[in-house]
């Protein structure tokens, strides 16, 4: 029986008390306000482009490109730019962005607004996922999936309260939900949303609590920050579920992790705390990053790894950093 990726690897890292804790070479910041041209300073999620421009999304001016020189707005001046951005996506030279109470929208090649989805039918937008062909978008407590190319719009599932995301995790074989209510995945065969339980036939607990996670290489890791143990499963294509736990030595953060990211230069996994402190992950071991910034709490929204493997930071507060 041929095995579904050969096994998905789901590693389940959790840290608690007494981690081995290194302290690495020190990431020298910069940031950027109001004084460096950013329009904004309030930032709520970033993305690169092909190019390797920063996608900028802020709370109340629209969309942002950031080209290592100037900032510049991706929506014409001629037009109401006031969204509050909650998520963004980039498809080839267009990108998509959730406007948490205006809708979903694209910006073409020639900076040209259109409006994808309007907020008649849905109310606030707090998720956006491009998937395959589709973009896949939960308001408080329902997700919807449009077509692009037959520009239709389907609801798929009506959760039984109102949600936040933690992470989405995007696989070959699902989109992956991890939320304040539970964990999920968005099967790319039965085009449903399913418990992540369900999905692995098992009813371990530890599935139900992990928050942040990737997935690279053919293997998808999962990570919660609160406990001290970890799962190592093992799936086919049958669904047959085996764990292996294991006892982890762990660090507490100085601050809650908001966000993460895969940098696929260094190969690590890499969590910001809402202080802004950064922490690299690799095989077991968890490593504190020393940052030249005398700033104690930068309110951080967001963390994305670009090309070169160097860190950008989005705060809610105090603009970007690199």
């Amino acid at each position: 029986m041929k095995t579904f990726l050969h096994y998905i690897t789901l590693l389940l890292i959790t840290l608690k008390s007494s981690i081995y804790l290194l302290y690495g070479q020190e990431y020298h910041y910069s940031n950027y306000t109001h004084k460096d041209g950013l329009q904004n300073v309030s930032i709520t999620t970033l993305t690169e482009n092909s190019d390797g421009g920063i996608i900028i999304g802020t709370e109340g001016s629209g969309i942002i490109e950031f080209d290592g020189y100037e900032f510049k707005s991706l929506i014409q001046q001629n037009i109401n730019n006031n969204h509050q951005v909650s998520a963004v996506e980039i498809n080839k030279n267009a990108i998509y962005f959730a406007s948490r109470y205006r809708g979903i929208f694209k910006i073409d090649a020639q900076k040209s607004l259109h409006e994808i989805v309007s907020s008649n039918s849905v109310k606030n937008f707090i998720s956006l996922a491009l998937f395959n062909n589709e973009l896949l978008y939960i308001n408080n407590n329902e997700l919807y999936r449009y077509d692009i190319d037959k520009k239709t719009q389907s609801k798929i599932y009506s959760f039984k309260k109102d949600i936040s995301i933690y992470q989405t995790i995007k696989t070959p074989n699902g989109l992956i939900y991890l939320t304040t209510i539970g964990n999920f995945i968005y099967s790319n065969k039965s085009k449903k949303l399913v418990d992540l339980n369900t999905y692995f036939n098992t009813t371990d607990e530890g599935i139900k609590n992990v928050n942040f996670g990737y997935y690279a290489n053919g293997l998808l890791y999962f990570f919660n920050f609160k406990d001290n143990i970890s799962l190592l499963v093992l799936l086919n294509e049958d669904g047959i579920y085996n764990s292996k736990i294991k006892l982890l030595t762990g660090s507490n953060f100085d601050s809650e992790v908001i966000s993460t990211t895969y940098n696929k230069v260094k190969k690590c996994f890499t969590a910001i705390t809402k202080h802004g402190r950064i922490y690299e992950i690799s095989n077991g071991i968890v490593d504190k990053k020393i940052q030249n910034t005398s700033l104690q709490n930068i309110s951080a929204k967001t963390i994305i790894s670009d090309y070169y493997g160097d860190y950008w930071i989005g705060s809610y507060l105090q603009g970007l950093f690199e």
